[in-house]
């Protein structure tokens, strides 16, 4: 049995029969506990509700809570599930560790992805991705992309659509720009300066001149 599988063993157990008893110990010290109907409930608005406010004072709690008690670390470990999934994947037995540092298609990307994101993850174009998001409001989240609106625009949580697509979801690499054929790359070559362009003198000729102009001179004189 490997870390993960003994890990949901354990969380099959404590969600199944520990649950309502560990919430109500949990809400003497830190009464937002006593917001969540069960365990699972408070895993799921830890990963996903990042709008709920009660979010982050869970997580708060939780984390004074595991400092002694092991079924809080069990709870932190299983809302640490996904990202810990992600990174055996990531940087697993299979991958070097001088290869992470090179390979160019390593991009875990943010909580919430952009409805674009999401397209090039799932390899579908940008309408295709904004009609299956309709989909998924329309269908109040039974069909389509998962979505959530976020100061009224759309984000997808990696952690639903990760869930939907069964693994961990990598951004690929950004494209480079094309250059401007107009734009120089680097300083642009230097001119010649107005000393460069002065003619090289000539002994001969600059005495010739010196001496018409010494006539002249003496003429006015």
């Amino acid at each position: 049995m490997d870390l993960f599988a003994a890990l949901d063993h354990l969380w099959e157990d404590t969600a199944t029969h520990q649950s309502q008893p560990t919430l109500r110990r949990w809400a003497g010290p830190e009464p937002v506990m006593r917001s969540f109907t069960d365990l699972d409930d408070l895993v799921e608005v830890a990963q996903e509700a990042v709008t709920d406010p009660r979010r982050d004072a869970a997580l708060a709690a939780l984390s004074r809570l595991a400092r002694t008690d092991q079924s809080a670390q069990l709870t932190a470990l299983r809302i640490m599930r996904p990202g810990l999934i992600r990174l055996d994947r990531v940087y697993g037995h299979d991958l070097d560790i001088d290869d992470v540092a090179t390979r160019p298609n390593i991009t875990v990307g943010p909580d919430l992805l952009t409805v674009e994101e999401a397209a090039l993850i799932l390899r579908i174009s940008r309408t295709t991705a904004y009609k299956e998001v309709r989909r998924y409001r329309a269908t109040d989240g039974r069909e389509g992309i998962p979505v959530i609106l976020v100061g009224g625009l759309l984000r997808v949580p990696r952690v639903r659509l990760e869930k939907m697509i069964g693994g961990p979801v990598h951004l690929p690499p950004p494209k480079p720009r094309p250059q401007d054929p107009r734009r120089r790359r680097g300083p642009p070559d230097r001119l010649p300066s107005k000393a460069s362009k002065r003619r090289t003198r000539n002994p001969v000729t600059d005495e010739r001149s010196s001496s018409r102009s010494t006539s002249a001179d003496d003429g006015d004189a």
